[in-house]
């Protein structure tokens, strides 16, 4: 963890179980140069952690009462733009992580993984790396390989590209690749 060498890294823990929370409060207390700063049960309470707190990582659930973490997540990249989202995660749906990673995550770890694996991939993600619990990488290239490269795109980049030439000229599939027309994402 280069990020956390010199510096001690502030975290928020969002899971809407207490019992996960305390967990994993206590096993990252342990860990040099890093400190949980705050505990959220749910979505409102971790965006007003994290604007009175200003942490470098939020590790956030992503099945949660109320608002899911994928979404909030999303709200986390518009509204915190300096602010690590790495998810945790009983599921290993590469649909689940793929709406993570476009909605701003920087990583999907799985709860089931060992601690270390935990602390491994907030030190990836606090060195601006990504990181994805063992095995979910691998399906994700697979996964990805196997789709058609419009697949790659978001809906609203879709319906950019088929509708509006004047904004993207290769709207076209060429050579087995497609160019990204809008640098921002959405045009509107």
């Amino acid at each position: 963890m280069n990020h956390t060498s010199h510096v001690t890294a502030r975290l928020i823990l969002v899971d809407d179980h207490p019992l996960v929370r305390d967990g994993l409060r206590a096993r990252l207390e342990a860990v040099r140069n890093l400190e949980v700063v705050g505990e959220a049960g749910n979505a409102q309470e971790a965006l007003a952690l994290a604007a009175s707190h200003e942490p470098h990582l939020v590790l956030m659930d992503v099945g949660m009462n109320g608002m899911n973490g994928i979404v909030l997540a999303g709200m986390f990249h518009e509204r915190f733009p300096g602010i690590w989202v790495l998810m945790l995660s009983m599921h290993d749906n590469l649909e689940y992580v793929t709406q993570a990673v476009r909605a701003g995550a920087s990583g999907y770890v799985l709860k089931d993984s060992p601690a270390t694996e935990i602390i491994q991939a907030i030190g990836a993600v606090l060195d601006g790396k990504t990181y994805f619990s063992a095995g979910l990488g691998a399906r994700l290239i697979q996964a990805s390989a196997m789709q058609s490269p419009v697949e790659w795109l978001t809906p609203r980049e879709r319906d950019i590209s088929m509708r509006s030439p004047k904004v993207c000229r290769a709207n076209r599939l060429r050579n087995a690749m497609i160019f990204r027309c809008a640098p921002s994402r959405h045009i509107a």
